[in-house]
């Protein structure tokens, strides 16, 4: 058709990300969320903009991660919760040395060094997760 835009170069226009690199955003989002690490909303801000940067694009704005989340049905935003220390003085060391176990084993089956081993403070928690955010999760996730 003469003097018609194709529709590719119309969602081209009027969208940040291909549909390809926001699939791919999607199940990144998923698979963090499947292993117990949703990402914050303005983590979601941040992997956009570097999908971005990739085909020269500008950045998105402040309000373009509610609104992806908004139309993908298969995503939610969610509130954490804030680690309560109470509740930690409760937990049963067992279950802990237990984890540790794990991650040595872990650690030990795929060859992975100190230099390797990263994010975690002088603590022990996850930095960043120990007070309550503004996460995106998979829509089918209770609780």
């Amino acid at each position: 058709m003469k003097g018609c835009t194709p529709n590719a170069e119309v969602r081209k226009a009027q969208h940040n990300l291909t549909l390809t690199k926001e699939e791919t955003l999607v199940r990144h989002i998923l698979d963090l969320d499947s292993r117990g690490f949703p990402p914050r909303i303005n983590d979601v801000r941040d992997m956009a903009d570097l999908l971005c940067k990739t085909r020269y694009a500008k950045p998105v704005g402040k309000q373009w991660p509610y609104n992806f989340v908004q139309h993908r049905p298969e995503l939610k935003t969610r509130f954490s919760h804030a680690y309560d220390f109470q509740r930690a003085l409760c937990e049963d060391p067992d279950q802990i040395n237990a984890w540790f176990r794990l991650v040595i084993n872990m650690r030990t089956k795929y060859s992975i060094q100190d230099c390797d081993f990263y994010n975690f403070d002088e603590t022990g928690f996850i930095m960043g997760v120990i007070c309550g955010n503004m996460v995106v999760t998979c829509a089918d996730r209770s609780g």
